[in-house]
């Protein structure tokens, strides 16, 4: 049976320890072999942004192109066709713009903010483009193609260049540190993988060499054990027993049996000590009653004559509780003239708490009109940033009239001759987005001066409310103080009332105990009879104790040898 049970166990733990290190190793695979395919299937892909920021690149240049064709062209045909071309690039520009705007949405967002920075660039620099594309086209609409040319060349298209390729730029950068990062992970994780594999066949190896050696040591100790008790040592087993089956149920056996015997060999050596102090005792205390009767005797005599002098004694007891009356009295009168004041001192307590509630409630009408201002002034805030909200509409619409201007000057210009008025008229337009955009920027400025002021504002009714509140708790812990002193002024009131009135008893009183001295000089010549047929018993009672002392002498020496017998054994 035991054979049986320690292969189980062994082939359980090798079980147990193959099955988990199985479980582990498939979990990694999978999860890695997910994880990298994962990534192959992001990394061989083209990063969004790049692709975006390479087409609009692309657009620009192609804008800039037509752009130019349109200036230089000489004749009025050439110059609606490249119009009509213009339109078409100037479309795909916009849908580029989108495209790269939507592609920075799902971008990295560590290097989003820098890419937003280098679009907000881009955008600055298209919108000056504009402007200039447009003064150009109005000297060609005029037919000042000299003046046209002038403003043509000085415009420089690798400044919306440069953004876009600090975008690109940008997005490489962040796909080759993740590329880096999931390089390095893969790394830690083969690490992790082989460490795990080290560490199961560590713990298979120590399972097949501890447990025979743990099985062995178990039975060696349990021998050892049977041979103390052999010997009569029943004391506690220190020795340290390694867990199985068989080795649990013989340890259980043996301390059952040793606590069995431990206990029955204490309760022997408890009795008999037990009835060794006892009889031990019995004769102390026989001892000391023969002695107590025979000095009773003697004190039976001494009573005798202090009941004399107790008489003597009542005398002047009488005289002192004559005197101690009169000291009653006078502390009667003195707890009288402590309430009064008490009472006096109870009454001003009071104005003074009403003093303090009225403070209170001030204070309190402080603090609401504190949280009012502060409730106006976050309205404030937030209506300011409602207007803020506004003034960037009116912003954006600054920006589409603007560009509608542009196409309305590229109209006029394919109209020629017929569309110079319409021309200046979509000038007008455009210088009119062209401060309506600087006014929405001065007014934006003023709004956030008034949010910057409304937030210090707010800040300083804040740091009133938290005054007043602090003033609040201080008003009410000095009511609490108040009211504890009314309580112990009313206190001391009560006391003094009770001081006086036990003042009069305690005369009263007096007098009872001078009526009941006069009884006890009775009493005590009574006791002086009694004594001496005390005396007489005594003396009988003496020569009853010597034979009880001789009887526990004997027993106290059976017990004792008892005693001597159940030290044998070690527990």
């Amino acid at each position: 049976m035991k054979k049986i049970s320690i292969r189980a166990y062994l082939f359980g733990g090798f079980s147990f320890v193959i099955a988990l290190y199985l479980i582990l190793t498939l979990s990694i695979h999978f999860a890695t072999g997910n994880l990298e395919a994962s990534a192959q299937s992001i990394f061989t892909q083209d990063d969004p942004v790049v692709v975006s920021a390479l087409s609009l690149k692309s657009a620009v240049r192609r804008f800039d192109e037509d752009s130019a064709r349109y200036i230089i062209s000489p004749t009025g045909n050439l110059q609606a066709a490249s119009a009509q071309t213009q339109q078409t690039d100037l479309a795909l520009l916009n849908a580029d713009v989108a495209a790269v705007n939507r592609a920075i949405a799902t971008s990295n967002a560590q290097y989003a903010a820098r890419l937003r920075a280098d679009m907000r660039e881009f955008q600055s620099a298209l919108n000056n483009y504009q402007s200039q594309f447009g003064n150009a086209l109005m000297d060609t609409a005029t037919g000042q193609q000299k003046a046209a040319l002038s403003i043509w060349r000085s415009i420089n298209v690798e400044t919306l260049i440069a953004p876009l390729q600090e975008m690109t730029s940008l997005a490489e950068h962040s796909r080759n540190v993740s590329l880096a990062n999931y390089e390095a992970f893969m790394t830690r994780t083969n690490l992790i993988e082989l460490i795990g594999s080290i560490i199961t066949i560590l713990i298979s190896l120590a399972i097949g060499l501890i447990m025979p050696l743990m099985i062995s040591r178990a039975f060696e100790q349990l021998v050892a054990w049977a041979k103390r008790m052999g010997d009569g040592d029943f004391r506690a087993f220190h020795g340290i027993i390694p867990r199985s089956r068989e080795s649990s149920m013989m340890t259980e056996s043996f301390q059952k049996l040793r606590e069995a015997v431990s206990s029955l060999m204490n309760v022997i050596q408890a009795s008999a000590q037990e009835l060794s102090a006892s009889s031990q005792e019995l004769g102390s205390t026989t001892t000391e009653i023969a002695r107590a009767s025979m000095n009773l005797a003697e004190v039976s005599s001494r009573v005798t004559e202090s009941a004399d002098r107790q008489s003597q004694e009542t005398l002047r007891v009488e005289e002192q509780i004559s005197t101690l009356t009169r000291l009653i009295e006078a502390v009667h009168s003195h707890t009288t003239d402590t309430a009064k004041l008490a009472t006096q001192l109870v009454e001003q307590t009071e104005t003074g708490r009403e003093h303090v509630a009225l403070s209170a409630k001030r204070i309190a009408m402080l603090q609401a009109n504190s949280e009012i201002s502060v409730t106006r002034t976050v309205s404030l805030q937030d209506k300011s940033a409602q207007i803020g909200q506004i003034v960037g509409l009116i912003e954006e619409i600054a920006e589409q009239t603007n560009l509608l201007a542009l196409n309305a000057a590229i109209e006029a210009a394919r109209a020629g001759e017929h569309g110079r008025g319409f021309a200046v008229v979509a000038d007008e337009v455009r210088q009119l987005a062209e401060n309506s955009r600087e006014a929405t920027a001065k007014i934006e400025k003023m709004i956030r001066e008034i949010r910057a002021q409304a937030e210090e504002s707010v800040q300083s009714a804040r740091e009133d409310f938290r005054s007043a509140a602090a003033s609040t708790q201080a008003m009410e812990e000095v009511t609490a103080v108040f009211e504890t002193l009314s309580h112990a002024v009313t206190a001391l009131a009560k006391t003094s009332d009770a001081v006086s009135t036990s003042a009069g008893e305690m005369t009263t009183s007096a007098m009872r105990v001078k009526d009941a001295i006069s009884s006890v000089d009775t009493l005590a010549q009574r006791v002086a009879t009694s004594i001496t047929e005390v005396s007489a018993t005594a003396q009988e009672q003496t020569a009853a104790m010597e034979e009880i002392a001789a009887t526990s002498t004997a027993l106290s020496s059976h017990a004792q040898s008892l005693h001597e017998q159940s030290t044998t054994f070690q527990i």
